[in-house]
């Protein structure tokens, strides 16, 4: 069964991004009142705030769809090997990770009880989505925004591995507005034989795996294993192997 990814730049629960997750919960087999998990894992770092409001707004935003959704309270690593953490994937017809530190939802999920049910369902139907580290973690690498913190670990640490050979940046026409250079500075920690993909703001890539459409005002900037670099516009298709074989 084909795997159904939604990689968003930034604009998750946001009214533009309905119809991208329409399109997500269809490809995982669901329609009104399908079950949607959130997981706001990664703002957890930033505090209780922060993480019950990301909660509430994925809340609002399915509910407001017509769909079924459910919080996935993972704040630190021992929730996500909880045997009833792990069983809410069961039904689930697409999981979506909202943003904050990828670094930390990569070290929180990885080998964890909740992420072996995750991939399990993705292979069974299940969509997954996420916006900005909840799409930059799934890569062999990502980048620890603790690092700009004095003290702070090294920038580009190891990512969930999901797409092994992979990198990815969202925010991708807003970084160089944050910090002048530092698209060059990402497309340049991308290891040789490895691939890139950067999405723009309200932007998403959606396919499964190989295969993809932009959706969005913005664009998809795509840098393959062989340095070749594409700009993608919106409502156009590219290939780029993310994962090995997303059957």
């Amino acid at each position: 069964m084909s795997r159904s990814y939604g990689l968003f730049g930034s604009g998750e629960f946001l009214p533009w991004a309905a119809a991208v997750d329409r399109e997500l919960i269809t490809r995982g087999g669901g329609a009104g009142g399908a079950k949607v998990l959130v997981v706001p894992t990664a703002s957890a770092p930033e505090g209780d705030t922060v993480f019950t409001r990301w909660a509430q707004m994925g809340i609002d935003h399915y509910r407001t769809m017509g769909m079924a959704p459910e919080l996935v309270a993972i704040r630190v690593r021992e929730d996500a090997d909880r045997p009833e953490v792990a069983a809410q994937v069961e039904g689930a017809s697409l999981v979506y990770f909202s943003g904050g530190n990828p670094a930390y939802l990569a070290r929180t999920l990885k080998g964890t009880a909740f992420w072996e049910a995750v991939a399990g369902a993705l292979d069974a139907g299940c969509a997954l989505g996420g916006s900005s580290a909840g799409i930059s973690f799934l890569g062999g690498r990502t980048f620890d925004p603790a690092a700009r913190s004095p003290g702070g670990p090294r920038v580009w640490v190891d990512g969930l591995g999901h797409f092994p050979r992979g990198m990815l940046g969202p925010h991708w026409d807003a970084v160089d507005r944050w910090l002048p250079g530092a698209t060059a500075m990402m497309l340049a920690a991308v290891p040789e034989g490895w691939c890139f993909l950067g999405v723009d703001e309200d932007t998403a890539a959606v396919g499964d795996g190989r295969h993809w459409e932009v959706v969005g005002r913005g664009t998809a900037t795509v840098l393959r294993a062989t340095g070749e670099v594409a700009v993608v516009a919106s409502g156009a298709s590219f290939d780029l192997t993310l994962v090995s074989d997303p059957h």
